[in-house]
């Protein structure tokens, strides 16, 4: 990130608000502070309040100025994103909504002090994820959103954390800045679960 925005701001003499920060933010589609970025001129969030989890990308940020349209979070849950006119805008969105998962993310590891240096301690993130059809649901959102090199409107492009090192598209007003990044995201490894329904559960507990 640092070395990133570093070449944007050589090259650009008014990028100056571009920083290793600017960057991993657009990269992963939120601030630091956790909320969802929004498109220039869209209402802030006043403090302590939290953005809607029903919003929608088509009318808000629909070129993807405020939470680029190739970041981790458009990806993983594009809502009404791929929608290529107005009219389908509904219909893309239940179609996205048939994909969606059940997750949860647990840190593990003490708080990195300081971002630009590496300290070798052991830290990372155990990602859990419930679903119903793992063809439709888990392995279509890898396959289809995030590693798809020709999502949206996007070129050979993958997930910036999750995907290869390669390029990524970050639109701004009138243009676009393409920055080539190295992933940092490491599996530690993976496992498929079985968990049986409610209705077994309530069937062994008989028996």
């Amino acid at each position: 990130m640092e070395k990133a925005a570093r070449i944007i701001r050589e090259r650009d003499p008014d990028a100056d608000h571009v920083t290793a920060l600017w960057l991993a933010e657009r990269v992963v589609g939120r601030g630091l502070d956790g909320e969802v970025l929004r498109a220039e001129g869209k209402p802030g969030l006043t403090p302590g309040d939290h953005t809607d989890s029903g919003f929608l990308f088509y009318d808000d940020d629909h070129a993807g100025t405020g939470c680029p349209i190739g970041s981790h979070v458009r990806r993983a849950h594009p809502r009404d994103t791929l929608a290529p006119e107005p009219e389908l805008k509904e219909t893309l969105l239940n179609a996205a909504n048939n994909h969606r998962i059940l997750r949860r993310g647990r840190k593990y590891g003490p708080k990195l002090q300081d971002r630009s240096e590496d300290d070798g301690v052991d830290r990372g993130l155990l990602f859990m994820c419930l679903n119903t059809d793992i063809a439709r649901q888990f392995e279509f959102i890898q396959q289809t959103w995030l590693l798809n090199k020709d999502f949206g409107t996007l070129f050979e492009e993958v997930d910036p954390p999750v995907g290869a090192d390669g390029w990524m598209t970050i639109p701004q007003d009138t243009l676009r800045r393409r920055i080539r990044l190295q992933t940092f995201v490491q599996m530690a490894g993976g496992e498929y679960f079985f968990l049986p329904s409610l209705p077994a559960l309530r069937y062994l507990g008989m028996l």
